[in-house]
Parts: C-alpha cells; sequence; structure tokens
C-alpha cells in the first residue's frame, strides 16, 4: 500500500517535533552542565547500601532547583512497596525533595526547589513518600 503525500507529511512533522523535543531537552541538560553556580554532589553509599550505591545531584542554589542525574545511578532495585525518596539537609532537619522515579534512566530528573542545603540524602520509604526520614538511608553527600 503506498504512503499518501498527506499520510507522509503528517509522519514526517511527528518526526521532526520529537527531534525538535529531544534536542531541546539534551540542550537543556548540556546548560545545567554549562552553569558555573550548578554544584556536583555524588551521593555516596552509607552503610545501610551496598557499597557502590551512589546517585549524582545537580544543586542549583542561586535558582534553587535540585536535579538527580538519573543516567549517573547506581541504586539497588526496589519493590513496589518502597521508592526512593531524596532528602535535603537545611539546618540539621530534613526537608523532603521529592520522590524519585527510577524509571526515568538516563535522564535528568527536576526535583523539589530547595533554597539551601548542606547535604543531600536518600532513604527507602514506603511508595509514595514520608513527610519525615523513616527508612533506612542509603546515600548521602555534602554540598
Amino acid at each position: 500500500m503506498a504512503l499518501t503525500t498527506a499520510s507522509l507529511l503528517i509522519a514526517l512533522n511527528t518526526t521532526n517535533q520529537h527531534f525538535t523535543s529531544t534536542v531541546k531537552y539534551m540542550d537543556h541538560e548540556l546548560s545545567i552542565y554549562r552553569d558555573p553556580s550548578v554544584k556536583f554532589i555524588k551521593l555516596n553509599a552509607t552503610p545501610h547500601a551496598p557499597k557502590e550505591a551512589s546517585i549524582m545531584v545537580a544543586f542549583n542554589p542561586n535558582k534553587k532547583e535540585v536535579m538527580l542525574d538519573m543516567a549517573k545511578v547506581n541504586m539497588p532495585k526496589t519493590d513496589k512497596a518502597h521508592q526512593y525518596q531524596l532528602w535535603a539537609i537545611v539546618d540539621n532537619k530534613p526537608v523532603d525533595a521529592g520522590m524519585i522515579d527510577m524509571d526515568k534512566a538516563h535522564v535528568m530528573v527536576k526535583m523539589k526547589n530547595i533554597p539551601r542545603a548542606q547535604l543531600f540524602a536518600i532513604t527507602l520509604e514506603q511508595a509514595g513518600g514520608s513527610p519525615t526520614p523513616q527508612g533506612p538511608m542509603y546515600v548521602m553527600g555534602k554540598v
């Protein structure tokens, strides 16, 4: 069955839109790495996690932005009842920075805005999260 001109144009337009959004996303990711105000913090394993556990946080205190580099994740798989939660430690108190979707592999994921932090940590919580850390801390790193 031959493609009509209209169906070919629709297919090309869809491909072009997908390509454009991919380029915009990649440009946004590159801008994070190029921004001198962004601090990259490697969160390393605590005694509750395998020693190779780690994840990278990109923190821009000027914009209060927190991003997780999901391409640099080395965390144990979770079951359906549990989920990782990111915490910012501010004035020695944990502040919820958001739940981590481990299915977002190979992308930068925006978390909740945090105005300032002394360190970041990730705990394993019941799916959906907790207002305060309840589960074991898997990784942490100072800002």
